[in-house]
This record gives structure tokens, sequence and C-alpha cells, in this order.
């Protein structure tokens, strides 16, 4: 499974101009930010341990395969049920678990509608 963070660029129909949403609001350009390092990793991330995070997730009531950053924080999982969804032992731990929700929050406080996607 893969999950990235991604920053969606729309094209206005009218102008032919790239914009994004910031605060729900429609800026015209391209954004300009830098993720700070600690938290790059997880931009674009590989592996199992993500299905409890989203498809084991979200499965009862969202189909999707994405969704906000905002969205995805809301129904961000304890460490307990993370670890719970495993019969066997994966290499990512609380630590991890945490900072990635760090690494959400960053996305989320900056104010950029940022999307999680997954495969």
């Amino acid at each position: 499974m893969e999950i990235n963070i991604i920053c969606p660029i729309h094209i206005c129909s009218e102008t032919g101009r790239p914009y994004y949403y910031m605060e729900s609001i429609r800026v015209y350009g391209t954004p300009n930010f830098e993720v700070p390092k600690e938290y790059r990793r997880y931009i674009n991330q590989c592996g199992d341990i993500y299905h409890a995070y989203t498809t084991r997730r979200f499965e009862d009531w969202y189909k999707g395969n994405q969704m906000s950053v905002l969205s995805f924080l809301d129904g961000y999982p304890k460490w307990s049920d993370i670890w719970r969804c495993f019969e066997y032992e994966f290499d990512w731990t609380e630590v991890e678990h945490d900072q990635f929700k760090k690494a959400l929050t960053w996305f989320a406080d900056y104010g950029i509608d940022f999307l999680v996607v997954w495969t």
C-alpha cells in the first residue's frame, strides 16, 4: 500500500491559471511552502502498516481513497488500535505513529487544503 500527502493544484476553466485552496479560499498561482525536514519522510510512504490508518480505519463509512488531512486527523487512531491490527510484528513504532500525527498536524495547520491519498 502507498500513502501520500499531496497539494492539489487546480486549473481555472475561465482563466486557464493554476490555483489551490488555502483555508477554503481560492488562491491563484502555486503555493510556496517548505515541509520541515522531520516530516518529509511521511509525504510518500509505502507499506502494509498504512492499511491500519486507511482502509481498515475508514472502511465502514468511507469508500474512497483520499480525504483532507483534517478529516484524516479526525479519524487518527490510538497506538493501541494500530497495534491490535497486526498478527505479526512490523517495523513501525509508537514514536513513528506519533511523529506521523505531528506531520499531519503540520500540514493541517499550514492552511492549504492538503489531501491524504492512498492506493
